[in-house]
């Protein structure tokens, strides 16, 4: 470490961050600031990096460690970040598209770049191999960044995009097989005490990076120990107000939730109007299990179908 009348340099300094060693070079010229670091992160280091939030939760089902590579710079009070790294070495027990083995490589990159044509916003961008690419710009004039428009792209095919918006965030994302249930589980596994919960999806919500407008299509999606096969959703979100049109082999229609006044611990409300439902044989003793042993966390249903059909028959 060297320092200066107009700054600080440092060369080949080692340190250790997220469990393991790093090494990191740059400095400051004036309030001008570049640093660079190479280093490893552990699984553990993950998990004991509390500030990291919901990465440091999902750490709890990672094993072995990666290395990374970030820059760090401020010009013009202005910050520049990103990190790179192939994540090989490093095993995630997820649910699917999320479970990886350690010999994979899944390449991430996460960056924060000012916007030189509009001074005081920048631009968020987050992609994990062909998986999911994210990007955010938001307005850095206040005391904390606000998301202006974004957009969320997850599992497309090559000739697919979710482009920017001229303003709100939308989302178009493509599955083959998920499992909502598999999902629920490992989070409640992970998460973190009921009222941080809760404060945590709110401050989410107020961030801006939850989809107003938003598109989905799965193979096969599991949910409440049913499936429902050739899934296509659109829909939009009005706070905490979900709308969708609905198609799959199983039912069609629309469909509406609103979260409970306390968030994600209350249990809110579903509003459907469907054109379809249908009960396959074997499921109708599980609907009415569901209906008969309601709990507190069941939403409120007001569900009306036209076309109803059970084992088959209307």
């Amino acid at each position: 470490v060297s320092f200066s009348e107009t700054g600080f340099g440092l060369v080949g300094m080692q340190t250790r961050v997220f469990g393991g060693d790093a090494r990191v070079e740059g400095g400051s010229q004036g309030r001008d600031v570049a640093l660079r670091m190479q280093g490893v992160a552990t699984a553990e280091g993950l998990r004991q990096a509390s500030e990291l939030g919901l990465v440091a939760r999902l750490a709890q089902r990672a094993t072995g460690s990666a290395a990374y590579a970030a820059t760090l710079g401020i010009q013009r009070d202005a910050l520049a970040f990103s990190l790179d790294s192939s994540l090989q070495g490093l095993a995630l027990d997820l649910p699917a598209p999320l479970a990886k083995t350690a010999e994979a490589s899944w390449p991430l990159r996460v960056a924060v770049a000012p916007q030189a044509t509009t001074p005081r916003t920048d631009q968020v961008s987050v992609t994990l191999a062909s998986l999911l690419s994210a990007q955010f710009v938001r307005d850095t004039s206040g005391a904390e960044p606000r998301v202006l428009r974004g957009a969320i792209a997850a599992g497309l095919l090559p000739d697919e995009a979710a482009p920017l918006p001229d303003r709100g965030v939308v989302a178009n994302v493509r599955l083959d097989t998920v499992s909502v249930d598999a999902w629920q589980a490992m989070l409640q596994e992970v998460s973190p005490p009921a009222a941080a919960a809760v404060a945590s999806a709110a401050t989410a919500l107020d961030d801006g990076f939850m989809p107003e407008r938003f598109a989905l299509r799965a193979a096969e999606l599991h949910v409440g120990g049913r499936s429902l096969h050739q899934l296509v959703v659109g829909g939009s979100r009005d706070g905490s107000t979900w709308r969708a049109n609905v198609d799959a082999h199983e039912l069609n229609g629309y469909i509406e939730y609103r979260q409970g006044a306390g968030g994600d611990a209350a249990p809110g409300r579903i509003h459907a109007r469907l054109a379809r439902l249908a009960i396959a044989q074997g499921s109708e003793e599980e609907v009415t299990q569901l209906l008969d042993e309601r709990s507190a966390s069941m939403p409120e249903l007001d569900v009306v179908v036209e076309d109803f059909e059970l084992r088959g028959k209307k």
